[in-house]
């Protein structure tokens, strides 16, 4: 099916943001967006808060902190870690499957 499409339509879809939904042990939902590109951000979204992170140096998964160092978002395979920095305060995320639509 990808070969019957234009190359600008493919290359268009690369470029846009994996998102991928979460839900939390403390009942928090939370939205993750992935760049595809190599510049290592993703943008987290929880209710009316959203975050900038920057992917930082891990020894297992992917770590992303946001530029003003208020959260942590720390994921490997389909769940992950989202830490407040100021309180230390970690709770355990979960990957959501897709709705139906």
């Amino acid at each position: 099916m990808l070969a019957l499409l234009p190359a600008a339509v493919v290359a268009q879809q690369d470029a846009l943001p994996l998102a991928i939904a979460y839900r939390c042990d403390d009942g928090t939902r939370l939205q993750l967006e992935y760049a595809r590109d190599r510049s290592g951000r993703a943008v987290a979204t929880s209710g009316s808060k959203r975050w900038t992170l920057a992917r930082q140096a891990a020894a297992s998964g992917e770590r992303y902190v946001d530029d003003k160092g208020g959260i942590e978002w720390w994921t490997k395979g389909r769940s992950g870690n989202l830490t407040q920095v100021a309180s230390g305060k970690t709770v355990r995320c979960r990957e959501q499957a897709p709705k139906n639509k």
